[in-house]
Parts: structure tokens; C-alpha cells; sequence
């Protein structure tokens, strides 16, 4: 018989994950605030969903929070801090998504 883990594990665990990276990332102690699903559109109009987690951030003079969510498309995660313009998840995801696209239309030959 194996061990099958429920939604609600999988999601303690991925929440745990993330704190450990923030941490590391950015040298503070995390604590998670909450989870909540982001859309967007990539230009080819295929849609995604990530799931934010904000956490808040202590002994960390540069910002009191931070985001982060994995990518399972692609290996690793992504971590932004809580500084203007970013004040919700949904802005935490867009500027990541805006500088990509930014970033590859830089490599884009002109």
C-alpha cells in the first residue's frame, strides 16, 4: 500500500518549499500569508494559472513581503519582493511576465 498525500498536504508542502527559497533568497525569516491563483495570457493567447503565495518578511529592511510560485512547465520558481509597483500577487506576477517579455524581445534580432 503506498502513501498517497491530499491536496491540502501537497499544498503545505509546496507553501514549505517556497518559504525555504524565499529565506535563502533573501537572507530573513518568511512566514507564509496566504495562496492565491493568478492568470495570465501569454501573447500566443494560451492562458495559465500560478498559484502566488505572499509571504511576509521579517528582519528584511528592503521589503516587508514577498512573492512566490513555481513554474511547472519549466524548472525552478520565482521570487519578487512586495516593493512599488508590486503591491498584490497579481502585480507580483505581471512585472515578472512583463520583464520576460521585455527580456526576450532584447534578444530578438533587430
Amino acid at each position: 500500500m503506498s502513501f498517497v498525500p491530499s491536496h491540502s498536504m501537497v499544498s503545505i508542502l509546496h507553501a514549505e518549499l517556497l518559504r525555504k527559497i524565499v529565506e535563502r533568497r533573501y537572507r530573513c525569516t518568511a512566514e507564509v500569508r496566504g495562496a492565491i491563483p493568478v492568470q495570465t495570457r501569454a501573447p500566443d493567447g494560451e492562458h495559465h494559472e500560478h498559484l502566488v503565495y505572499s509571504f511576509d518578511l521579517t528582519n528584511f529592511e528592503e521589503a516587508p513581503v514577498a512573492y512566490a510560485w513555481s513554474r511547472p512547465s519549466e524548472t525552478g520558481f520565482v521570487t519578487i519582493l512586495g516593493v512599488p509597483p508590486v503591491h498584490t500577487a497579481a502585480d507580483a506576477v505581471r512585472s515578472v511576465v512583463q520583464a520576460e517579455r521585455e527580456a526576450g524581445d532584447d534578444q530578438k534580432p533587430g
